[in-house]
């Protein structure tokens, strides 16, 4: 069995962390033949991060990969 890998991103609000971090992901899996996840902190508290989070759900769900995505903020 292979062993499992976690990478933890961080950096400031508006940095390219998602981008970066899917783009990673999706070349560490694609090399590995690993399955890719995601967990999605974000909080919608108002019209400009719902319109974020929105655009998130979209990019992974239109990809050329498939996410298991798990969204879980701590309010």
């Amino acid at each position: 069995m292979a062993a499992s890998t976690l990478i933890f991103i961080t950096g400031g609000v508006r940095s390219g962390k998602s981008s970066f971090a899917e783009k990673t992901a999706i070349e560490m899996a694609s090399k590995t033949g690993g399955r890719l996840s995601y967990l999605a902190t974000g909080v919608a508290s108002d019209s400009e991060m719902k319109e974020r989070i929105k655009k998130h759900q979209q990019d992974r769900s239109t990809g050329d990969c498939q996410w298991k995505t798990y969204e879980q903020s701590v309010q």
